[in-house]
């Protein structure tokens, strides 16, 4: 078993999903959070994180991190392809959601506005389309796969701006509720640190 090291700020981010993998696989690796980043930037591949260290070797890149953790951690089935793509869409649609909500807007009002606006022009309307693929009973694709976990990552991030949105889509509540009451992710949840973002 290679020797893991991930990288990132102290926040959850586009650090949660590959954690989430390593806690429900329960695979040790060091949760490097850096709060010094401008000490740091030189050292990572792009000059951004998160960069997970393998055997010494630093991979950059979300997606190439989580489909790498993926197959190594056996949490999706290797030989279908479609599988496989159907959680790449599910992870491209979070993202496209997630890059502009206001993290670190300070106006309240502002703040609020943006939310309003991602939310319903965004987020909602994602929901809806994604709410049309689940095809397991507690699970986005017809098995637990790394997919559940992007679910409950996707969802807590938006929790932090509205709790309220998961509740109008009963399949998707279920995967997330269902992922994090997995004995592994529901140990982490309970003791990972509180962050911002």
């Amino acid at each position: 078993m290679p020797s893991y090291k991930l990288y990132y700020f102290a926040g959850r981010g586009r650090a949660e999903l590959p954690r989430l993998m390593f806690k429900e696989a329960g695979v040790p690796f060091v949760d490097e959070r850096i709060t010094d980043w401008p000490n740091h930037k030189a050292e990572m591949p792009f000059g951004q994180m998160p960069v997970l260290e393998i055997d010494g070797f630093k991979l950059s890149q979300t997606g190439a991190i989580v489909n790498y953790l993926a197959r190594e951690l056996k949490l999706i089935d290797t030989k279908c392809n479609l599988s496989h793509a159907k959680v790449e869409e599910l992870l491209g649609a979070a993202g496209d959601c997630m890059q502009n909500l206001p993290y670190f807007e300070k106006d309240a009002e502002k703040k609020a506005a943006t939310v309003k606006e991602i939310m319903e022009g965004k987020v909602i309307p994602t929901f809806e389309k994604l709410e049309g693929k689940v095809a397991g009973s507690t699970t986005y694709l017809k098995e637990f796969s790394f997919a559940d976990l992007a679910v409950l990552a996707f969802v807590d991030s938006l929790n932090d701006f509205d709790s309220s949105v998961i509740g109008r889509f009963p399949k998707l509540k279920k995967v997330y509720d269902s992922t994090a009451a997995r004995p592994k992710v529901a140990a982490y949840l309970a003791t990972r640190p509180k962050t911002p973002f």
